[in-house]
């Protein structure tokens, strides 16, 4: 939460998107270069409906003493309700329809569905988007895509990538380290198949690759039996372990390498 300016690490983690994980949920905080940062925070909606916001916020900074001292001497400056500056409260907004074309019209992928912010999928997915649909009117579209069905199955693949992270979370930071690998491996060979071939033959975060799903349905299927279980210290090791020999196909990247202390210099495909 406190940053680092040691020029060991890979990056200044304050110039970078931050996700800072609590017990109740995620803070959002992202700096832009005109002073001022989006700060908020994400729960489930049963949690958010039980509690006034600004109350909220509160109790968070009193529990969290890193988290206050980021924001100490900061001034909220939106939204605005009612005339007045206050913290505002979202609801859930997690939806999906069923196609994303026909005659004569689309729907970018954020119009589409939306799913959860944890992952960051939201600016990529629609990008990919602008790129399908404008090959599709300039008659460039390849053979192996149809986007009107092909979105809402990425949203879906979003949404598991997503519940599993939010699941290992549940149980302990070590798997959902685990589990936030299974949505880097998909964005780096996603981005190498662009970056090497311009297109994305196996879809949107890879979600037609069959080994990688299988992947992800075998490590969502070990936390159930962790969760139903109460699988000892020992027994979730031994699963984090047979993750890992799992993983590496698709792991070239240091992902779960000890020594990198789950930070890695690059991730992504060399861009031209």
């Amino acid at each position: 939460a406190q940053g680092s300016s040691d020029l060991g690490e890979p990056f200044y983690s304050d110039d970078a998107a931050q996700h800072h994980l609590v017990d109740e949920g995620w803070i959002w905080m992202l700096r832009f270069n005109n002073a001022i940062t989006s700060v908020g925070f994400v729960a489930n909606e049963q949690f958010i409906a039980s509690h006034d916001p600004a109350k909220l916020w509160a109790q968070i900074r009193s529990r969290y003493p890193t988290i206050d001292a980021l924001l100490s001497g900061s001034e909220l400056v939106a939204p605005r309700q009612n005339g007045f500056v206050q913290w505002g409260n979202l609801r859930r907004s997690s939806r999906l329809w069923a196609q994303a074309a026909g005659s004569n019209w689309f729907m970018l992928p954020g119009t589409v569905g939306v799913i959860d912010p944890l992952h960051s999928t939201g600016i990529a997915h629609a990008l990919s988007g602008v790129r399908r649909i404008a090959r599709t009117l300039l008659g460039k579209t390849s053979a192996d895509m149809n986007y009107a069905d092909d979105v809402p199955e990425e949203l879906k693949w979003i949404d598991q990538i997503v519940a599993i992270a939010y699941q290992a979370k549940a149980i302990n930071f070590q798997l959902f380290t685990a589990a936030c690998t299974l949505y880097f491996v998909a964005a780096i060979h996603c981005e190498r198949n662009m970056a090497v071939a311009g297109q994305m033959p196996e879809g949107f975060l890879c979600w037609k690759n069959t080994e990688l799903r299988k992947l992800v349905g075998w490590f969502q299927s070990r936390l159930h039996l962790i969760e139903k279980q109460t699988a000892t210290e020992g027994e979730q090791e031994q699963v984090l372990e047979q993750f890992r020999r799992k993983l590496e196909p698709w792991n070239d990247v240091g992902l779960l390498d000890p020594s990198l202390h789950n930070r890695i210099a690059r991730s992504s495909a060399p861009k031209a």
